[in-house]
Parts: structure tokens; C-alpha cells; sequence
């Protein structure tokens, strides 16, 4: 089906009488788990991304507004930054609570969708569909809808989680964009067992220094970074975000003819920070390197974006037909459940299965 048959389908199923809270995700469900039994699920290569959707809504009407944002530590990550604390005989940070007022722009039509505000797309009002999808047969195994600002790696942990807990299934890895490389995530994957192949994020020189982080080298065994000059950066604190601190002698640096390339700091030190997961994120670089790695990153435009593009060509999935988040998420439900039915009959087509009052 197309756009305008897909907006007849949902009204019929909403507007019904049998119709309750959840139904478009139990149908989605009761597909995903039939394509189980065709064998059309490997569960051990996935792939994800993310797609904007433009809102039913307009940037010319919305209002300015002051939120208050309530700001709690990540436990797991602070229980990860206090063993790394307890390594340099450092007292544990406690779990902190705070409150920020934050200005932001509300849309006066659609209260629950976002300003989407990246490189090389259009400024609008937007949701954003985070999915995954099998590598097998391109089979969307989740489809979560959140605001237009929210960042792609925000939503990436709990779609799979959310696939662990349906469907029981656990990739063995994943293919992501540069948009997920972050090192809080890779560890979080790296806990469930998930190996993620990213496209590493090519940071711009944004800062005066010509010495970039690359440019240092990390000792392991001494636990010390070495500058292009050969002095040494020292280990001075672990932040509550994640990160080992290693700061250069400010005498040294002083007096070093290559300052201007490396620090415009007026106390003369450069600061070189360390995720406390670098190591996790390092193997995952050293596997997206490799010639493996490059075949995973090289199918992520038959899969998940093919879905994408399926989605939007095909079923009208560029634009918001509905107000509100829950809404948007029973479009998103209703769009992938459709694209994995064709899937599921144009593979039983070409393997001569015949499919008989299986899908109800």
C-alpha cells in the first residue's frame, strides 16, 4: 500500500472500537515473530540509524519558554568512575540532583516534536524514527519515534534492549553511522554482548591547536600521554562524566618553541582527556578498520537505509500525518509493519513457500 492507503488503514484500526492503547505495537510484534519462523531473522547482524520526519507543524508558530530540566548522574557510569577513582586511591563521587532553566522554542501546533538542527538538513520541526534492522532480509526489528533535537545516540541502547526483551535475540554486531560513535555507548553495547562497527566521527579543528589528541601517545604501563616533544602529560583527576584528566607541566610547556602549535592556555598546559571506556573504543575502531568492519559499514546502505527510503517513498513516512508523539509512534509502527509484510511475502514468493491464512 501506498501514503493514502496507509492513513484509511490507521483510521480504521484507531478509530475502532476494538482498537486499545498498544495495538499498532502488537501487530508489529505478531509480524516480526512470523518472520522468526521463516527462518528470515539472523539476529547476528543488525543495523541502525535514524530518519527525520517533518512535523505537522511550522516554525512560524512557536513560542519561547522557559523549561526546568532535572539533571540526574548516570549510576552505572558513576559506578564505573568511582572503581577507576578507587585505582588512584580517590574518594567516591556521590550521586548528584540538579535543576537547570533552560530557554527553548515550543511549537504551538505540536507540543511534543522538536527543532531538528544538523549539518547539511533543512532547520524544521521534526520527530526522528530511530531503527533497527536485520541484516538477513532487512527485517525492522524496532522503530522508536522521539523529538527532532534528541541525538541519535540517546536512542540506540534501548532499541536493543527492547529487541532482548521481545524477541530474545542479541546481535552479535552492529552497523552504525558516525552519530553513534561515543564511548558512553560503546561500553553499554559492549555489556550485552554487542560489537558495534561505527564510522568514526571526523572532528574538525575548531580550536587554535595544531597538536591534536591524536597527536599524543598514550603509555599503557606508566599510565601517561608523551606530547610530539616527548614531555609528558600527568594523570590529575576522573570526572563524573566519564573521563581521566592528564594535564602537561606548565614549566615545560613555558618553555617550549612549539607552544603556539600545541596550547594558546595563558597558564601554559595543555589537558588531554581520556574516556574511562577508551579501550572498548579502541577495539571497536581496530574491528571497523578491518576489512570485516568495512563489509559491515558497506551494508548499511542496503539495510537500514533502504528501509528508510522504502518508508518514505512508498509509504508517505516524510512527513507527520498526526499530531503528538504517541500518535507519531503508532504511524511508525503501522509504516514497518507493512514494509516487513511485503518483505515477508516477496521472500516466501521467491523460495516457493506458500503463505495460508497465516496473517490474520
Amino acid at each position: 500500500p501506498f501514503g493514502g492507503n496507509l492513513t484509511v488503514i490507521f483510521y480504521i484500526l484507531r478509530f475502532s472500537i476494538f482498537t486499545e492503547k498498544g495495538t499498532f505495537e502488537r501487530v508489529f510484534l505478531y509480524i516480526v515473530e512470523k518472520a522468526i519462523e521463516y527462518d528470515m531473522v539472523g539476529g547476528k547482524e543488525m543495523f541502525q540509524d535514524s530518519t527525520h520526519i517533518k512535523a505537522k507543524a511550522s516554525l512560524s508558530k512557536v513560542a519561547k519558554a522557559v523549561i526546568t530540566i532535572t539533571e540526574e548522574d548516570n549510576l552505572a557510569l558513576l559506578y564505573d568512575v568511582n572503581k577507576e577513582r578507587a585505582k588512584r586511591n580517590m574518594k567516591d563521587l556521590k550521586p548528584r540532583l540538579k535543576q537547570i532553566e533552560k530557554d527553548v522554542l515550543i511549537s504551538l501546533t505540536d507540543k511534543d516534536c522538536g527543532i531538528l538542527s544538523r549539518r547539511n538538513k533543512p532547520r524544521m520541526l521534526a520527530y526522528l524514527d530511530h531503527r533497527i534492522v536485520d541484516g538477513k532480509c532487512n527485517i525492522i526489528l524496532s522503530t522508536e519515534i522521539s523529538p527532532g533535537n534528541v541525538h541519535d545516540s540517546q536512542r540506540s541502547l534501548s532499541g536493543f534492549l527492547y529487541i532482548e526483551k521481545y524477541f530474545n535475540l542479541v546481535p552479535e554486531v552492529v552497523g552504525v553511522d558516525s552519530a553513534y560513535d561515543s564511548a558512553k555507548l560503546m561500553n553499554g553495547l559492549h555489556n550485552i554482548g554487542v560489537l558495534s562497527v561505527v564510522v568514526p566521527q571526523k572532528r574538525g579543528r575548531n580550536t587554535p591547536n595544531e597538536y591534536t589528541p591524536e597527536s599524543f601517545t598514550y603509555n599503557p604501563e606508566l599510565d601517561i600521554y608523551v606530547c610530539p616533544q616527548g614531555q609528558e602529560l600527568i594523570y590529575f583527576a576522573t570526572t563524573r562524566d566519564g573521563f581521566n584528566k592528564y594535564m602537561s607541566n606548565p614549566d615545560k610547556c613555558s618553555a617550549c618553541p612549539f607552544k603556539d602549535k600545541c596550547t594558546k592556555n595563558k597558564k601554559n598546559f595543555r589537558v588531554i582527556n581520556r574516556s574511562i571506556y577508551q579501550e572498548i573504543k579502541e577495539h571497536n575502531y581496530a574491528v571497523s578498520a578491518s576489512d570485516y568492519g568495512r563489509e559491515i559499514s558497506r551494508k548499511r546502505s542496503c539495510t537500514v537505509e533502504l528501509t528508510f527510503g522504502d518508508s518514505k517513498e512508498k509509504h508517505g513516512f516524510r512527513y507527520a500525518r498526526y499530531i503528538g508523539i504517541d500518535k507519531m509512534q503508532s504511524q511508525s509502527f503501522l509504516t514497518a509493519t507493512v514494509q516487513n509484510m511485503k518483505t515477508i511475502v516477496n521472500y516466501l514468493f521467491k523460495n516457493k513457500k506458500v503463505l495460508v491464512n497465516e496473517i490474520n
